[in-house]
């Protein structure tokens, strides 16, 4: 039996979008074989459970951490990242044990920031692969454009063209990456097959009425400089809101499982109160902490209008039409663009920068009456599963005569 290991982030991840890819990806394994065995990586090396949040909770100081704040503070980092770097290398190198494959199953890893150390992570999960002889497996990765610095830029390059690097696919950015190695093309994000992978119904949405607005923290555009502050984001979201019910819909309220994003909806709630809006036909639906809860509140959308990247994509494999909005023109914007662009809706990216929300609610209603363009919905569908058939043939892994999986199930 194969060992394939798949490092993604897993452990105390509340993101259920995120995992939607990484549950599709573990998912068409064991279907598609029952001589693998898969094993989950956590790139923090996380110890498994689920994340606690509380607002206003902090961490008791240990006295160890009371005696390193009092060190310069390079020298206190210094530290505090050999003991964090050492303790991920150990977890990486057990995990890795007996493994005949390692695969990456997405995400947008490819971002600079000042704390986002993904490089530094693949650098070492490689070297590991290059001295044990296990070949890796780069799966639809996404590049977040920034203000990147060449160093980073070159420790990427690195780590894409590494020996060890067996496939290489990227989820957006295609001419970004044919920048830094010629072994590469643009396949879907896996979380586009999870429908018919992971057995989620959706109803006909004809007589439909209900529409998804996906929940997101308000901070996500300022971590990339839009200055755009709170009050702003929960107002226009509650004009929109506004907009979709004069036009006859009802309003749900959701996010993929991430805190920050769904104590925003409580903001919108109670803003609409503060501006004495009626709240009939509106709820906010509870937080999801599993993938398939998230498929299932998407599914009984007629539409969703949304900021998450993963949460457009399960609708996209749900058929229910999508509408991604962003503010200001980096970061964010490009994930969104990119994604529309592929999947033959380019106009169903809107920067909200100049768009009232009256404008948005009319695009909103449009995008749903047209609905995907299915021709490409099938195509880019199919494409996602030869890439996957791709994979399990390099690394040598026959499908079971007696497994389900075919080109034409993903081909509705």
């Amino acid at each position: 039996m194969k060992k394939i290991v798949l490092a993604c982030f897993w452990n105390q991840e509340t993101n259920c979008g995120d995992k939607s890819y990484i549950e599709t990806f573990c998912e068409l394994i064991r279907q598609y074989s029952s001589d693998v065995s898969v094993s989950l990586c956590d790139f923090y090396a996380r110890p498994q459970g689920e994340a606690s949040f509380e607002p206003g909770h902090k961490e008791k100081t240990t006295f160890k951490e009371r005696i390193a704040n009092l060190l310069p503070r390079f020298l206190f980092k210094w530290i505090r990242n050999f003991r964090k770097y050492r303790r991920i290398r150990k977890y990486y190198e057990k995990k890795l044990e007996g493994a005949d494959a390692l695969i990456i199953p997405g995400g947008g890893l490819i971002e600079y920031s000042s704390w986002r150390d993904y490089y530094l992570l693949m650098e070492m999960l490689e070297d590991i692969c290059s001295r044990r002889g296990i070949p890796v497996f780069l799966n639809s990765l996404g590049y977040v454009e920034n203000e990147d610095p060449a160093f980073w830029i070159q420790r990427w390059g690195g780590v894409l063209n590494a020996p060890c690097v067996k496939h290489f696919t990227c989820r957006d950015n295609l001419p970004f990456f044919q920048k830094l190695t010629d072994k590469v093309s643009q396949v879907p994000c896996m979380a586009c097959l999870a429908k018919e992978t992971l057995g989620i119904h959706s109803e006909s949405r004809a007589d439909n009425n209900t529409v998804g607005i996906g929940l997101m923290r308000y901070d996500c555009y300022s971590d990339y400089g839009n200055g755009i502050d709170k009050a702003f984001v929960v107002n226009y979201y509650v004009d929109v809101i506004v907009e979709l019910r004069r036009l006859g819909y009802n309003v749900a309220l959701f996010s993929v499982g991430v805190m920050r994003d769904h104590i925003m909806g409580d903001e919108i709630l109670r803003c609409m109160q503060e501006r004495q809006i009626s709240r009939e036909g509106v709820n906010l639906l509870p937080r999801p902490v599993k993938v398939r809860t998230l498929l299932e509140q998407i599914a009984q959308f007629r539409g969703i209008l949304t900021v998450r990247t993963h949460s457009a994509y399960a609708a996209f494999s749900l058929n229910v039409p999508a509408v991604m909005i962003y503010f200001g023109t980096r970061g964010w914007s490009g994930k969104s663009n990119e994604f529309m662009k592929m999947v033959g809706r380019p106009e169903n990216a809107i920067c909200c920068d100049n768009v009232s929300p009256a404008e948005l609610a009319a695009k909103f209603k449009k995008a749903m009456d047209e609905g995907w363009n299915q021709e490409v919905r099938r195509e880019k569908r199919q494409l996602s599963w030869r890439n996957f058939v791709a994979i399990m043939d390099k690394i040598g892994i026959k499908q079971d005569p007696g497994s389900n999986l075919s080109v034409e199930v993903f081909g509705e």
